[in-house]
């Protein structure tokens, strides 16, 4: 295995490795090593300015970037209690001051650079058009620097990646993060719920070269398009099926956005399929299936399950990571009966602080 100090180039800016694979002469085919290396090295100089670290230290980088993970017992049970009440009543559970799922995403390094890579080295979208992306859920807006280095390889000439979070700590970071490294009008980054379907509007008769939403759980129900329709089908065997499936949708909005998406913007599905558009995770021949010609991406297996991406992070094993554990679980998905327990866990959790909140505990 190599490691940090083995593989990670000091002296080296973000924006030097930005420009290193920006160059359409390297070649994911013919210079694996040296794009991987790229992509491993962009993913922790990208950290290290997230976290506000000196990056000549990769070590310092790992460090700070698994420190904003830690949690107490107290703040775990806080964050559960307010996902359930959140489900109660309609709301966000998502604190705005609070970037743990965009800390998360850098700390999980391994599987960060698969989608990184994935983004970067894509060639579906329309070359002769303006180029127009959009990430649902930026997070720490990694993915919008890897669709703009995309696009720039492509040659394309007026490029404009827009991103949105509902986690304003997160979004003031990723400005600060992509300030700098590509050109501030190729870019922008704004809070917003990104359930609502007019966020989806707002690109209404604009090319979209890139539509990223690529977060998703166990629970996501399984999909198919016919034609330009988009169909759900929701999981039945759920004893609960209302609760587990309102909960969902706040630990994983990905299908919804995929839902909106399909509604406001007519031929989305057709745009994907004749390579108009390239869409992460990949929707495959109307379906979600493995494509591994295409897209390591393509999540769901010929099973029904879901591939974790953890596994798909396998593929930069030969790389020494920061030892986070993915926030894609190994083992596929959960069972109807394993969501129904962490369901009930919630309830009691939340029993649990709102007794400890009145002082009766």
């Amino acid at each position: 295995m190599k490691t940090l100090d083995q593989y990670y180039e000091k002296g080296r800016s973000l924006a030097d490795v930005t420009r290193a694979l920006v160059d359409p002469r390297l070649s994911l085919e013919t210079d694996k090593d040296s794009v991987d290396s790229l992509v491993m090295n962009l993913a922790i100089k990208y950290a290290a300015k997230y976290f506000g670290v000196v990056d000549d230290d990769p070590h310092a980088v790992k460090e700070v970037a698994l420190k904003a993970l830690e949690k107490t017992d107290e703040d775990v049970a806080m964050l559960m209690a307010r996902a359930s009440m959140a489900v109660d009543h309609g709301l966000s559970s998502i604190d705005e001051n609070d970037d743990v799922m965009a800390s998360e995403s850098l700390a999980d390094l391994r599987a960060t650079a698969v989608v990184v890579r994935e983004v970067i080295f894509n060639d579906r979208f329309d070359k002769g058009c303006d180029f127009v992306g959009v990430d649902f859920g930026s997070g720490s807006s990694i993915l919008m620097l890897a669709s703009m280095i995309s696009a720039l390889r492509a040659g394309m000439k007026n490029i404009l990646v827009v991103g949105f979070d509902i986690s304003k700590k997160a979004i003031e970071k990723a400005r600060a993060c992509l300030s700098g490294v590509v050109p501030d009008s190729f870019w922008r980054v704004d809070q917003a719920d990104i359930l609502d379907p007019n966020v989806v509007k707002i690109f209404d008769g604009l090319p979209l070269g890139c539509w990223i939403s690529e977060t998703f759980s166990h629970n996501t129900p399984r999909m198919e398009v016919k034609g330009d329709k988009l169909a759900v089908f929701e999981n039945r065997d759920f004893r609960d099926l209302k609760k587990s499936l309102v909960l969902n949708q706040h630990l994983d909005p990905f299908p919804q956005i995929l839902t909106n998406t399909a509604m406001v913007r007519e031929g989305f599905f057709r745009d994907v399929r004749e390579e108009k558009t390239a869409m992460f995770p990949d929707i495959v021949n109307g379906k979600y299936v493995p494509d591994l010609g295409n897209s390591v991406l393509s999540f769901r297996a010929g099973s029904g399950l879901y591939m974790p991406l953890s596994l798909a992070g396998n593929e930069f094993r030969e790389f020494e990571d920061f030892g986070e554990t993915s926030r894609w679980p190994e083992g596929g998905d959960f069972t109807p009966e394993e969501i129904e327990a962490g369901v009930g866990a919630i309830e009691r959790i939340r029993e649990i602080v709102s007794k400890h909140l009145k002082g009766d505990v």
